[in-house]
């Protein structure tokens, strides 16, 4: 019996008790992410004994930047469970799971290139065109 034959046998109750278990944990991970960044923020390993010349000045990431790398990876992971769903359906649950983070990898790599190249030219000012007029 598979993982999503295990699902559909169960009953709306136990259905509806799982899902709000599973949002109940995935909030309490998030909280935890978020309070230990909140905390270590500002320290790295050798700001702890005064060693100031090993830190490196950190530049902002605009919030455009921040959204465009949060939109990319959501979709890469929607298009991963679309593809896993509907165009492979012959896969067990492992597959499906190693799809969305396959599509989520990809994601991730794109927003890299997307970021990468964003970040050789000023904010508000389009790359020059070449010979060629493109």
């Amino acid at each position: 019996m598979g993982f999503f034959a295990a699902i559909a046998s169960m009953g709306i109750g136990r259905l509806i008790v799982l899902g709000i278990f599973g949002i109940i944990m995935l909030g309490i991970i998030f909280l935890t992410i978020t309070g230990t960044v909140a905390v270590y923020r500002h320290e790295t390993p050798f700001s702890r004994w005064g060693n100031q010349a090993t830190e490196s000045k950190r530049r902002p990431v605009p919030v455009s930047t921040r959204l465009l790398g949060w939109g990319i990876c959501l979709l890469s992971v929607g298009l991963g469970i679309i593809m896993a769903m509907y165009v492979l359906p012959s896969l067990s649950a492992w597959g499906m799971i190693g799809m969305v983070l396959l599509f989520g990898g990809l994601g991730l790599v794109v927003f890299y290139l997307i970021a990468s190249r964003r970040g050789k030219f000023p904010e508000n000012k389009a790359p020059e065109p070449t010979e060629r007029g493109e």
